[in-house]
């Protein structure tokens, strides 16, 4: 009789004890999240960090604590810790929009665009009228390269809800600029900077003015999209506006006012565009080290989150890196090729120099067009874009990158016709003929495309002969001093020397052939007649106006003594006929007659001639 007492007192016992527990687990599961919060307000991330986790190896069916350590992390943007929580939280509740929602921004900026998407038609499945998740997958949609699907959602928004969105008509605007519709993009883009300026949001409305700049710049519209980067900026100084009005400048090759521009852009932002820019800059102006120094360091930057709120993705990012350096180690070999070193020792260095250049450019060439391919397989169908990134990837295979070249070009030029020169210089610099870079640069604008212009004079001072070559090579040089040497192209003067009658007299033989060595060539008086080589520019070596000019360096001699024997005391003034002002004045050493130091003596010359710290010309090609 007292077992079974004793039973049913345990039973009874039991029966209690199991709702108390329950209530004890319930109310400690509550105690230990309020104190890993106030931690965590506190700022006291180690302890936040741990009480969360215990709260996970705990209460494993309790949704809350791997949800708050995610969110922990990705407001201190630890991306990739955020999205292992919000996974396991997704385990627990996998229908629930916010984690959702979470998840899919956590996925956009770890760059999982296509996973971002996922979870964004996710959460629209389950509640479809979440405006948030459904500007960010119009956003999103562009990112993906599915521009249709997302013009449809974002309009049938602004039809469901009956009001007008600056969010929705920014992200329009993106879509149809990205379909090439000129006047709905520009529509949207002004619809959403009236609704920026209606609810007084300066930093919105200078982000539209910015796109819109980007699309005017697309169609060519320069002017117009340089005042929009200029309203951008009045509205607020950003990085993304000085940036833009950089590239707008060094399409006219101003690269004083692209560096100052990139310069103030750099100290503002907080991505590596700005670094990458002036990379591109100084490989451009011939400032190749530091060109090298800066794309690397953009290579090796580790946090991508940025791109998130970019038209960009670490592919294409990872192209315009490499791009950059490989046409920087392209330039350094050449360059180095020009620089002449008498000394067996000193010449076995720069040829080894050159060589490891040389390996570096072919390591980033191959690299660029990898790049360059899974930016275009990342469309999906075809794009003009898509094109462009096939053709450049396919650079290698002359005729099959040009099939895509012309692809491109059959679908841009009926929508914007000035882009047809762009396309002839391409395929001239494919196929290499001269009579196709000949016909572009006589259609490029002459203030905006002064940069396709460089290039196509560049293109025909290698491809033409006698004074063809030399009237390209001048008008090179008149656009961009620095494009010359990283092209492997000497620049052409009228060499004069001026040497007082006593004393010793100076090498100037000597000085003549280390300078041709190192890209300067004494090729006489410009402006005598001669035939025109087939492709050459109308109006090259002619002997009329276009021609008559050529450039003048006058090295100055007075010898002073040294210790080591004579010297001279050089005054350099390289002189453009058809400009007022001399392009160079500097006063150099020349410390002895012997070849080491003349070849150093050229040297330092070309690096001060072939540099944009040389004076910008106005030359013939000066607007009006």
């Amino acid at each position: 009789m007292r077992v079974m007492e004793s039973a049913l007192v345990l039973m009874l016992l039991l029966g209690f004890a199991a709702p108390l527990r329950g209530q004890d687990q319930a109310g400690g599961a509550e105690a230990l999240l309020e104190e890993a919060q106030a931690a965590e307000y506190a700022e006291y991330w180690d302890r936040a960090i741990e009480l969360y986790s215990a709260g996970q190896d705990r209460y494993p069916q309790d949704i809350r604590f791997p949800w708050a350590l995610g969110d922990l992390y990705r407001n201190e943007n630890l991306y990739s810790l955020a999205w292992d929580e919000y996974r396991r939280a997704e385990k627990l509740a996998p229908k629930e929009p916010e984690l959702l929602y979470s998840l899919a921004r956590t996925a956009g900026y770890l760059n999982l665009d296509t996973q971002s998407v996922d979870y964004l038609e996710r959460l629209l499945a389950v509640e479809p009228d979440h405006r948030e998740a459904i500007g960010q997958l119009g956003w999103m949609y562009y990112k993906v390269h599915r521009q249709a699907e997302g013009e449809r959602l974002l309009r049938d928004a602004l039809e469901r809800f009956g009001d007008s969105s600056p969010d929705y008509a920014m992200t329009l605007g993106t879509l149809n600029a990205d379909m090439f519709r000129y006047d709905e993009g520009k529509q949207w883009y002004l619809s959403a900077i009236e609704g920026a300026l209606a609810r007084q949001d300066t930093l919105f409305a200078a982000v539209a003015h910015y796109n819109l700049s980007i699309l005017e710049s697309r169609f060519y519209h320069f002017d117009l999209a340089f005042e929009q980067t200029s309203a951008s900026l009045a509205r607020l100084n950003r990085a993304s506006g000085r940036l833009a009005r950089g590239e707008l400048y060094l399409r006219q090759l101003d690269l004083r006012a692209a560096f100052s521009d990139y310069e103030a852009a750099y100290n503002l932002d907080s991505s590596p565009l700005s670094r990458l820019n002036l990379a591109q800059l100084y490989q451009i102006s011939g400032r190749l080290e530091e060109a090298k120094v800066y794309a690397e360091d953009c290579l090796k930057a580790g946090d991508r989150s940025w791109m998130m709120n970019y038209g960009i993705d670490p592919a294409r990012y990872n192209r315009d890196i490499h791009e950059i350096l490989y046409k920087t180690y392209d330039g350094l070999a050449r360059t180095e090729k020009l620089r002449p070193y008498p000394a067996p020792l000193e010449w076995l260095r720069s040829a080894a120099r050159e060589i490891q250049y040389l390996f570096n450019a072919e390591i980033h060439r191959h690299l660029f067009r990898k790049y360059s391919r899974l930016s275009a397989d990342a469309y999906g169908e075809p794009h003009p874009d898509a094109f462009i990134q096939y053709y450049q990837a396919f650079e290698g295979y002359p005729r099959r990158s040009l099939s895509y070249l012309r692809a491109a070009r059959d679908f841009e030029v009926p929508l914007i016709p000035a882009s047809e020169p762009g396309y002839y210089y391409e395929e001239g610099r494919t196929m290499n003929k001269p009579e196709l870079t000949a016909e572009a640069l006589r259609g490029f604008d002459r203030l905006w495309e002064r940069d396709m212009m460089a290039d196509g004079f560049a293109e025909l001072a290698v491809a033409l002969r006698r004074q063809s070559a030399r009237y390209c090579a001048e008008e090179l040089y008149r656009l961009n001093p620095g494009a010359l040497r990283q092209r492997g192209i000497a620049l052409p003067v009228e060499l004069r020397f001026n040497a007082p009658g006593a004393g010793t007299p100076p090498p100037i033989r000597l000085v003549g052939d280390m300078l041709k060595k190192a890209g300067i060539q004494n090729a006489g008086a410009a402006g005598q007649s001669a035939p025109r080589a087939s492709g050459a520019p109308e109006g090259a070596a002619q002997g009329g106006p276009e021609t008559a000019g050529g450039f003048t360096l006058t090295l100055s001699f007075e010898e002073f003594e040294s210790a080591g024997g004579p010297g001279w005391a050089v005054f350099c003034e390289l002189r453009d006929r058809d400009a007022r002002n001399a392009a160079l004045r500097r006063d150099m050493l020349l410390a002895s007659a012997s070849r080491r130091d003349a070849a150093a003596f050229a040297r330092e010359l070309a690096d001060a001639v072939f540099s944009f710290e040389a004076a910008t010309l106005p030359g013939r090609l000066s607007p009006g």
